[in-house]
C-alpha cells in the first residue's frame, strides 16, 4: 500500500513486510532551484542553461564574460553549460565608450 502519491498518482513509497522502496524517483523533479547571479540570490527553472539565464535577462552573449563558480566559460560553452542548484554565476558586461 502507498505511503504517498506524486501530483500525477504514481506511486513513491511503498511499504513491504516493514522495509520501504522508493519507486519512480524520476517523477519527483524539484522545478526551480537557487543560483547566486552577480551576488544576488535568483530562483530559476532546474536544468536552466548559461544560455538560458543570459537570454532570460536580454543580454547579448557576445558582449558578455561569464564565470560560473570562479571558472570562466567561453561564448561556445554557453549552451553545454547547465547551471546547478547553489551555483554562483557572474555576467560581466563590456560597455565601449571613450
Amino acid at each position: 500500500m502507498p505511503l504517498f502519491k506524486n501530483g500525477i498518482g504514481k506511486q513513491i513509497i511503498t511499504d513491504y513486510n516493514g522495509y520501504f522502496f522508493l519507486e519512480n524517483l524520476n517523477c519527483i523533479t524539484k522545478k526551480t532551484m537557487d543560483i547566486t547571479c552577480n551576488g544576488t540570490r535568483k530562483s530559476v527553472e532546474t536544468g536552466i542553461t548559461l544560455t538560458d539565464l543570459v537570454d532570460s535577462f536580454e543580454l547579448n552573449p557576445q558582449t558578455l564574460v561569464a564565470e560560473v563558480n570562479g571558472r570562466i566559460i567561453e561564448h561556445g560553452g554557453f549552451k553545454d553549460t547547465k547551471l546547478q542548484d547553489g551555483d554562483s554565476v557572474e555576467l560581466i558586461r563590456f560597455v565601449g565608450g571613450g
